[in-house]
């Protein structure tokens, strides 16, 4: 797993906004990767304004371009994300290339034994993708 590398930081009075990436990463099957993190402490909301996933194979015959929004909040106990009865809290579209499963996934949870958001991508078995990831989050300060 990766540490989110900061590439820009704004501060507000009450607020920050961060972009954020993780060096180009690689899967070769379908198994869930935590590939980074976002520590979320105590009495602080975060909000996941974007989380831009895209990845090609070697070849460039197939790809994938997903984004996904969320928001987390953390009282005095665990993280959690926020939900409703919509969306669980997490808005998500994954983009395929023809013939790719569905299978493929990006996805935000939140990790109740480090108190961080962990950030997860999901290729497809048999396909090496390399993929390219972009952060922009807002949280309180």
């Amino acid at each position: 797993m990766a540490l989110l590398k900061q590439i820009n930081l704004v501060k507000f009075p009450t607020y920050s906004i961060g972009e954020y990436y993780i060096d180009p990463f690689q899967t070769t099957d379908a198994t869930e990767t935590v590939i980074g993190s976002f520590p979320v402490n105590q009495n602080q909301y975060v909000s996941v304004l974007i989380f831009e996933a895209s990845a090609a194979n070697s070849t460039h015959t197939s790809s994938v371009e997903a984004n996904l929004q969320a928001a987390f909040l953390r009282a005095s106990g665990n993280v959690a994300r926020t939900s409703n009865s919509v969306t669980n809290g997490l808005v998500r579209n994954v983009f395929t290339s023809t013939g790719l499963t569905n299978s493929i996934t990006i996805d935000a949870v939140a990790n109740t034994s480090t108190n961080q958001i962990d950030f997860t991508v999901k290729g497809q078995v048999s396909i090496t993708f390399n993929w390219n990831l972009f952060f922009r989050i807002k949280f309180e300060n």
